[in-house]
């Protein structure tokens, strides 16, 4: 008997013996194999369950031990505690997707959820509520990832993720959202990526001044492309820890400088000493402060951006109307220079104005009769 062939039996025997403990026949609209980890319990995938209000998975599903647990294409529309009754205690990771009808989450749902890593509830039509308290019964659970991409949220209410401490992803891309409030992020510790892409979002929390993420000190990856912010916020500038900062496709034509600072060029992006990709492509920039990435030593506050001698930016810029007159004389010296070329990678950056240079880049356009004469200097943005 071949090597295949005897795997492939003991499969089946696996399958067969945990199924056998099943009370009622297995679904034909699931599949089910063992669990890679744990033999002794089964991940089941289902399609186009019918889940009408009140029915519980365990009778549909068959009394087995499940691990991992996807439903898609369900008529479900709400998730509740009596869903999962005698099925939560084992499950590792839970996904709900794909679900048109799917809009309501109820408090309790997931207070048996003791062994849960993985949440997925994409692509369905949730929406939160103003108290945020639907994944409060997951508190001190460990919890790892959730994926809320795709629905209906609007509102990131302050207390939607509180107690979920073990959280380390986070992803609410396409959900609709134009409102977060503050400390909603707050108490995260472990927090390494958050996706917020391809919402509604003029800035993050109440106050265009504060510090959202300022809990989140292990974040490496922020993703606030495809909204609607105007100005880069100061409250990201001290994500010391952020490697990846993606900004694409918004409104933003500034940044936004720290109040009540001496001098005022402290600043957004001024903090991030280990990051190495940052996207401003797609905005409405049309000049570049020197300041946001480099002070020269003779200023009082030296700092130039924190990069350290062996980190090299790369600065995507493509897509910005960027005025290459004399204005940004200050900016395309900087692009001429060691230094920059030592730290930075600025790509795509292509002139808009004036006419005589539409299309060219902007660091191999001639800015040199733009240079201060002697004794004068030019102003920094």
């Amino acid at each position: 008997m071949s090597i295949t062939m005897k795997c492939s039996l003991l499969l089946l025997v696996i399958v067969c013996t945990l199924l056998s403990h099943t009370t009622g026949k297995p679904n034909p609209k699931c599949t089910y194999k063992p669990d890679g980890d744990n033999q002794l319990s089964i991940d089941v995938t289902c399609k186009n369950l019918d889940l009408p209000r009140g029915v519980q998975l365990r009778e549909v599903l068959g009394e087995v031990d499940i691990a991992h647990l996807t439903v898609t294409h369900s008529n479900i529309q709400l998730l509740s505690a009596d869903l999962f009754t005698k099925l939560a205690t084992t499950l590792e990771t839970l996904t709900v997707r794909h679900c048109a009808d799917l809009t309501t989450i109820e408090n309790n749902t997931f207070v048996e959820f003791g062994a849960l890593k993985s949440l997925d509830l994409s692509k369905n039509n949730i929406s939160i509520t103003l108290d945020g308290e639907e994944f409060r019964s997951l508190k001190n659970s460990p919890l790892e990832s959730i994926d809320l991409s795709g629905n209906a949220i609007s509102l990131l209410p302050s207390q939607m993720f509180r107690g979920l401490n073990a959280l380390e992803n986070i992803d609410l891309s396409n959900s609709k959202i134009s409102q977060i409030q503050d400390t909603v992020f707050d108490h995260l510790i472990n927090l390494k990526s958050l996706d917020l892409s391809h919402n509604q979002i003029a800035q993050v929390g109440t106050n265009v001044n504060g510090f959202p993420f300022s809990w989140n000190q292990r974040l490496q990856l922020l993703d606030l492309s495809y909204n609607k912010m105007a100005a880069v916020q100061v409250g990201i500038s001290i994500q010391q820890s952020l490697t990846t900062l993606n900004l694409s496709h918004n409104e933003i034509s500034s940044f936004n400088r720290k109040p009540f600072t001496v001098p005022p060029m402290l600043q957004a992006l001024q903090f991030m000493d280990n990051l190495k990709d940052l996207d401003l492509s797609h905005n409405n920039l049309t000049d570049l402060p020197l300041d946001i990435f480099y002070q020269p030593v003779n200023t009082l506050f030296v700092k130039d951006f924190g990069i350290s001698s062996t980190s090299k930016v790369a600065v995507n810029l493509a897509g910005n109307p960027l005025h290459c007159d004399c204005g940004f004389y200050t900016f395309w010296e900087f692009l001429q220079s060691a230094e920059c070329r030592l730290k930075f990678s600025f790509k795509n950056g292509v002139c808009d104005q004036p006419m005589g240079v539409k299309g060219v880049k902007a660091a191999a356009v001639d800015m040199t009769h733009c240079a201060p004469k002697t004794g004068q200097s030019v102003k920094v943005n």
